[in-house]
C-alpha cells in the first residue's frame, strides 16, 4: 500500500502530495466499524464501503418524527394591512375604505358631522337629497315634517338609522308614538329597507317587498346569529324548519342589500387641499390631531357573512394602528421641533433614526409616516417632513438654520466691501460654528446668491 501511494505521489507531483495526505486525514478520521455495514476501507487511497448486499445486512428506509422549535417573525394580517395604510394620505385612506364598504356588506363608513351635511345636501344624486324629495312629497304638515327632517338627521350614510327614537323625539319636541308613526311611512321610501334600526329589520322590508317574507323566514330573521355562524342544524331546530328550507331562506338574504343606501353618491370625499394633521397650541402645549375633515369614521356592522366581519374587524384595527403610529410618530416631532413652531428661523436638525429611537419605532415606519402626511401648523400648511431640519455635518446647525444665517450676513454686510465666502467663513466660525469656504460657497449659491466680487456695488463717481 505504501508503495503504490508512493507511486501515485511521484505521477501526481506537489499536488498529489497534498491530495493524497488528504486521504489519509480522512480515513483516520472516518475509518470506524459501522455495526451494519462494517468497517470502510480505502482501495488506492480513495475511501469505500462495501454495499448493503455485500455485507450481508438490509437497507432500512423508515420514516422519523422530529420535534424542532424555531423562532421566526411574523406579521399579523391586520399589521400589514396597518403598515399598507402608513404609506397613504388620509385622502387615498378614505377611498381605500369606501372601494372596501362597497364590496363588504359589515363595513360602514361615516363621514365627519361638519362636513357630512355640507357634503350631501350639495351632492344631486345623495341619499340625503333623494330622501329630502320624498319628505317633501309625503308630508305636507309642518309638525310631521319636523319629525321626517329630525330622522332624516340620525340617518346614516349606509341607510340605516344611527340614533333611538327616544333621542329622535326629544330633539324634533313630539312624542314617541308621534315619532313611530313617521318612521313607519318613511320606511316604506325608496331605496326599500332605509331608515332600517338593525339589519334584521332591513332584511324583513326587503324580504317583504319581495313577496318571500313568510313564518319561516320572520323565524331566520330573529336569529341571524346562527346564520353567520352557518349552523343550519341548530337553525332548523330553533326555526322550526327542514335544514333544505332553511338553507333556501338563506340563499334569499345573500340576494338582499344589508346597506341600501351606500346606492347613491361616490362616497365620502375628502375636500381638496385639506391636511392630514392639526397642529395647534393648547395650554401652552403644542398638540397634533388627525383632521377630522379629511378621515371618515370606520364601524363594524353585523352581518350574516362570517368571513365579511372578520375582514371589517381586521380593516378597523389596521387602522386604529396606523392612527396611533402617525399620532405617536407626529406628536413627538412636533414637541422637538417647537421653537420652529413658536417662531425660530428654521426647524432643528433632525433625522428619522433619531426619531423612530424615541417613538420606539422602525426608521421605515417613520419613513413612511413622513412620505405623503401634510400639516396645518401656524407656520403654514406643510408636508410633515418639512419639520425634519436636516443637518450639515460637522456645524451643528441645520440646513436651513446655517442659510438663514449666511442670508443674514449678506444682508448686513458693507456692499463697497462685501464679504467672500472665505471671510463668510471666518465669521460663522468666531460665532462658532466650524464651516470651510467650499461648505459656505455651496450654500450661498443654493440660496441665489453671487459671489462677491458680483455683489460690489460702486458709488458713482464725484466730479473733479
Amino acid at each position: 500500500m505504501r508503495d503504490q501511494r508512493a507511486g501515485i505521489t511521484a505521477a501526481l507531483g506537489p499536488v498529489g502530495c497534498r491530495i493524497t495526505a488528504r486521504r489519509v486525514e480522512m480515513q483516520r478520521f472516518l475509518s470506524y466499524s459501522d455495526p451494519e455495514t462494517g468497517p470502510r476501507q480505502t482501495q488506492g487511497g480513495v475511501l469505500w464501503q462495501s454495499p448493503w448486499w455485500q455485507s450481508g445486512s438490509a437497507m432500512h428506509l423508515k420514516p422519523k418524527l422530529q420535534t424542532r422549535q424555531t423562532q421566526k417573525l411574523s406579521m399579523t394580517p391586520s399589521l400589514r394591512q396597518a403598515i399598507g395604510l402608513l404609506s397613504l394620505s388620509n385622502g387615498d385612506v378614505t377611498r381605500k375604505l369606501w372601494r372596501a364598504a362597497r364590496t363588504n356588506p359589515c363595513i360602514g363608513i361615516r363621514p365627519p358631522h361638519t362636513d357630512r351635511g355640507i357634503e350631501n345636501h350639495a351632492a344631486p344624486e345623495s341619499l340625503v337629497a333623494h330622501v329630502t324629495r320624498q319628505i317633501g312629497a309625503s308630508f305636507r304638515q309642518a309638525r310631521t315634517r319636523r319629525i321626517a327632517m329630525a330622522l332624516l338627521d340620525a340617518l346614516e350614510p349606509w341607510g340605516w338609522l344611527g340614533q333611538p327614537l327616544t333621542q329622535v323625539a326629544q330633539v324634533s319636541g313630539s312624542e314617541l308614538a308621534e315619532v313611530e308613526a313617521v318612521l313607519t311611512r318613511m320606511q316604506g321610501f325608496e331605496p326599500t329597507g332605509i331608515f332600517a334600526r338593525s339589519l334584521a329589520e332591513c332584511l324583513r322590508l326587503q324580504a317583504a317587498e319581495n313577496g318571500q317574507l313568510d313564518r319561516l323566514m320572520m323565524q331566520v330573521l330573529s336569529h341571524l346569529e346562527l346564520v353567520a355562524k352557518g349552523d343550519w342544524t341548530r337553525l332548523a331546530e330553533a326555526c322550526g324548519g327542514t335544514e333544505a328550507a332553511i338553507v333556501d331562506r338563506v340563499g334569499a338574504l345573500r340576494g338582499l342589500d344589508p346597506k341600501p343606501g351606500l346606492q347613491f353618491g361616490a362616497g365620502p370625499v375628502t375636500p381638496p387641499g385639506a391636511a392630514d394633521l392639526l397642529v395647534m397650541l393648547q395650554n401652552g402645549i403644542w398638540t397634533v390631531v388627525l383632521n377630522p375633515a379629511s378621515l371618515p369614521e370606520i364601524t363594524t356592522l353585523p352581518g350574516i357573512d362570517a368571513q365579511a366581519r372578520r375582514e371589517a374587524d381586521r380593516l378597523n384595527t389596521a387602522l386604529e394602528r396606523r392612527n396611533a403610529t402617525i399620532l405617536a410618530v407626529a406628536t413627538e416631532l412636533v414637541s422637538r421641533q417647537a421653537a420652529y413652531l413658536d417662531g425660530a428661523d428654521a426647524p432643528a436638525p433632525l433625522t428619522q433614526v433619531t426619531l423612530a429611537a424615541s417613538v420606539g419605532r422602525h426608521p421605515s415606519t417613520v419613513g413612511r409616516v413622513m412620505g405623503v402626511l401634510t400639516a396645518q401648523t401656524p407656520r403654514g400648511h406643510m408636508p410633515l417632513r418639512g419639520l425634519m431640519g436636516r443637518s450639515v455635518r460637522g456645524t451643528g446647525l441645520g440646513v436651513d438654520e446655517l442659510q438663514h444665517r449666511i442670508a443674514r450676513l449678506i444682508a448686513e454686510e458693507d456692499p463697497a466691501n462685501p464679504l467672500s465666502d472665505a471671510r463668510l467663513a471666518g465669521q460663522l466660525c468666531a460665532a462658532g460654528i466650524t464651516i470651510d469656504r467650499r461648505t459656505v460657497a455651496k450654500y450661498r449659491a443654493s440660496q441665489g446668491a453671487p459671489p462677491a466680487a458680483a455683489r460690489r456695488r460702486v458709488g458713482p463717481k464725484t466730479p473733479t
